[in-house]
């Protein structure tokens, strides 16, 4: 039961995390998720791109970023997200005692949570 609510909670994540195939770390901060920020803020950027061709791309990127809309949302919802996460994992102990779980699993057989 327990892995299925650590899968659960992962696949509400909007931001998951990302394993690099090349060093098998978690990456939730790299490539990837960077390419897919520029994906959302494609538009931002070409039209700061046009305004400003001389620009630096990175600055621009960054910009851009601030001003979509969408990564703007994205990054909320996995802030809320991770808050979230937080939350459940430190009331826990107080949920657990206060729904008799011990009890639920004795009444299946079950001995501990893994």
């Amino acid at each position: 039961a327990r892995t299925e609510m650590q899968k659960s909670l992962e696949r509400l994540n909007p931001i998951r995390e990302i394993i690099d195939p090349k060093t098998g770390k978690t990456d939730i901060t790299g490539r990837r998720q960077y390419r897919y920020f520029q994906w959302l803020a494609r538009d931002e950027f070409a039209a700061l791109k046009k305004a400003n061709p001389n620009a630096s791309e990175k600055l621009l990127w960054k910009k851009s970023f601030e001003k979509s809309e969408l990564v703007q949302d994205l990054v909320k919802t996995a802030n809320e997200y991770r808050y979230k996460v937080r939350q459940l994992k430190l009331n826990w102990n107080k949920y657990n005692k206060g729904l008799n779980i011990e009890r639920l699993l004795q009444q299946f057989g079950i001995n501990k949570l893994l």
